[in-house]
């Protein structure tokens, strides 16, 4: 596995490990560390020189890093990564620091480097890879097993991996029937389908269980897949994939009438965060991918060689063109609100692209580049309501909990935290 790829995974269960609490933890020591160092960089990126240290420690600590910490060992895995200059007066206390944090491919590159540093045991190489062939299809616990031995991990690790994932939620397991074996599943990637997925899987047999796991790696390192590009297809296989949820199919049709479908997996949403994207962008979302991907294979006026560069060039400027296919190819972004169209003033055939919901193309942009959301996209700047949520993962039971309201303790620890980020008098 790539390492921007199994970095991606260490950020997501480093989020979902970071409301529990016991020594079980420190089987994931490795991967809670550089899943922080990850975040905390996401989080400073383009502050350029920090100087207000209280600011920093809010900062960390809505992330589940303590100061102490902060202090001792994120800062210094930066420093040392050279994405972080640490000045210091002379008694040793930190000053100020200068941030030179790179991009996101960049900052997963780091993130696992200091994760492969620190010595990561089998265990979280297990989690990492275990979560990576579940996010794809649905395991029962015999298969998976023979999968990572194959990759040269012991049967003792692997099983101890296994019962701690399951322990944490990381993975979880789903028995149809006393008739058919249980299966293993990344919960957060399947989402509310998974019991059908479930019951799906395990009543196929090795051979069509095999196929739809080819199907489903095929279409999640190309999402948006030309449904007619996908070639040689088990049609009853395909439509019981769209009817569960394994698969997704978006249809663009153009002002001239052709239409055209093109395929997603639900894992391009990342993995164990359920609450990373409103559910209302979903679809609009994979209609700007897939009108892209029309405009790349089936445009009758001229085709987009570089979708990656159209999309950058969308949201650094604004606006695309003048082209004539803007006209016609795009109906469907315009009428979904994520686009303007408008002719050109001067070349009446010609027409500009003016993007208005920049986070669409922003999400779509990083799928096209990863085939996936990288969960990195953080801010630092948090209102009252993004300090309570943003970067935690809560789950089931602990959401139960917490829907009752904040004590006046925690409100009002909540506002300190709000003013320091803010730089307001306190």
């Amino acid at each position: 596995m790539e390492k921007e790829r199994a970095a991606a995974w260490i950020v997501d269960i480093q989020k979902h490990l970071q409301e529990f609490t016991g020594s079980y933890l420190s089987y994931y020591d490795s991967t809670i560390i550089s899943g922080q160092c990850a975040r905390m960089m996401a989080r400073i990126r383009n502050m350029e020189l920090i100087d207000n240290l209280p600011k920093l420690n809010a900062v960390a600590s809505s992330i589940g890093i303590m100061p102490s910490q902060l202090k001792r060992i994120i800062l210094p895995h930066l420093e040392k990564a050279g994405t972080i200059n640490i000045l210091k007066d002379n008694a040793g206390k930190i000053r100020k620091i200068e941030e030179h944090v790179p991009g996101q491919e960049e900052i997963l590159e780091i993130a696992y480097d200091i994760w492969d540093n620190y010595e990561a045991e089998d265990i979280e190489r297990i989690s990492i890879q275990s979560v990576e062939k579940c996010a794809t299809v649905p395991k029962t616990e015999e298969e998976l097993v023979s999968d990572l031995e194959r990759l040269g991990f012991k049967e003792k690790n692997i099983l101890l991996s296994l019962e701690l994932q399951k322990g944490f939620k990381i993975l979880d397991q789903h028995s149809v029937d006393s008739s058919v074996k249980p299966l293993i599943y990344t919960p957060y990637v399947w989402g509310e389908n998974a019991s059908k997925i479930m019951s799906f899987i395990s009543h196929l047999d090795s051979n069509p269980r095999k196929k739809v796991e080819e199907l489903l790696t095929k279409v999640s390192h190309n999402q948006a897949t030309p449904l007619d590009q996908l070639g040689k297809v088990d049609q009853d296989l395909f439509l019981a994939c769209r009817k569960t949820g394994l698969l997704d199919v978006c249809n663009v049709s153009t002002k001239g009438g052709l239409e055209k479908g093109f395929v997603f997996t639900p894992r391009m949403w990342g993995s164990l965060e359920r609450c990373r994207i409103v559910p209302d962008i979903y679809d609009e979302v994979k209609l700007l991918l897939s009108s892209i991907g029309f405009g790349q294979n089936y445009s009758s006026i001229s085709k987009i060689k570089y979708p990656i560069a159209l999309v950058e060039a969308l949201i650094d400027r604004g606006e695309v063109g003048p082209c004539t296919a803007i006209g016609v190819d795009f109906i469907l972004l315009e009428k979904a609100g994520i686009v303007d169209i408008k002719r050109d003033s001067y070349l009446k055939s010609r027409y500009h692209m003016y993007l208005i919901k920049e986070d669409i193309a922003k999400t779509a942009l990083e799928i096209l580049k990863h085939k996936r959301l990288l969960g990195l996209g953080e801010r630092a700047e948090l209102d009252s309501k993004g300090l309570c949520q943003t970067g935690e993962f809560v789950n089931p039971e602990q959401d139960k909990i917490r829907m009752g309201r904040l004590t006046q303790a925690s409100v009002k620890a909540q506002n300190y935290l709000i003013k320091v980020l803010r730089g307001e008098d306190l």
